[in-house]
């Protein structure tokens, strides 16, 4: 389920039962700026009770190009986590 006032401002809540595992998930954007967003989302196994995936940013963007940073923190297993900080460079309009 999505509700999206606008492109860059949204908030999303989801729910997946794949009939082994069963997790929900929630992400949003919201604009600071006129150039400038920051995103979030989280998801959670209510299964194993256990943060699969959680991530927080924030985005530049303008006519010509857009520049994303990104913080993520993935389980891998027991209580290990793959922290990832993410440059995304887009060159609009190539």
């Amino acid at each position: 389920m999505t509700y999206q006032p606008n492109p860059r401002k949204f908030l999303t809540l989801g729910h997946h039962d794949d009939g082994k595992t069963e997790s929900a998930e929630f992400s949003g954007a919201y604009p600071i700026t006129q150039k400038i967003h920051i995103f979030g989302g989280v998801n959670r196994s209510l299964t194993d009770s256990i943060t699969n995936k959680k991530n927080t940013g924030i985005a530049y963007e303008s006519c010509c190009w857009a520049l994303r940073v990104e913080y993520l923190k993935k389980h891998i297993d027991g209580n290990n986590y793959d922290n990832v900080t993410n440059f995304e460079l887009v060159l609009k309009g190539l």
